[in-house]
């Protein structure tokens, strides 16, 4: 019995920094690669839409390929889904986006509201050298910490909850 309850102290003392510091690791991961796959783009020789949907300060990715099929998107979609929906959410309410549009999109598509890739929702704006999807990650980073947190918290309570009895 002791020994059942010295695990559930180190999981409840553990498990949030554990959680954060598993999501900063990802997150390095992330940046990492996402500066490997970018590629110099800053929109001044083309006249249709002619900005990745992901920019940062001159390079970026998605224009020349679909952002979704690269390894280390798949991964974010896949542990970050509530942040990313959250935040995408908010942002086509601030920029005017319809935001019932969440998952299907103008044109009926699966997921353009949620990984817009058009001039209107994305591309072809920039805010101090970052497009208006690349904001959207960031504002995912921020808000992924408070999601594992808040995982990680109810996790603990049920385990502690389960060792009772």
């Amino acid at each position: 019995m002791t020994s059942r309850r010295n695990i559930s102290r180190f999981i409840g003392s553990n498990s949030t920094a554990m959680a954060l510091l598993l999501n900063g690791v990802f997150w390095v991961y992330f940046w990492i690669s996402f500066a490997l796959a970018s590629q110099p783009n800053d929109g001044r020789f083309c006249m249709d839409q002619c900005l990745d949907p992901y920019v940062f300060f001159g390079y970026g990715i998605g224009l020349s390929g679909n952002p979704l099929a690269l390894t280390f998107m798949k991964i974010m979609i896949a542990i970050e889904l509530p942040s990313f929906a959250v935040v995408t959410y908010l942002t086509n309410l601030l920029t005017g986006e319809p935001a019932d549009r969440l998952f299907v999109g103008v044109f009926g598509d699966f997921a353009y509201g949620l990984f817009p890739g058009f001039p209107n929702s994305s591309g072809g704006i920039l805010y101090h050298g970052i497009s208006i999807n690349g904001y959207r990650l960031l504002a995912t980073m921020l808000l992924s910490f408070f999601q594992w947190f808040l995982i990680a918290k109810i996790l603990t309570r049920l385990i502690k909850r389960f060792n009772r009895r």
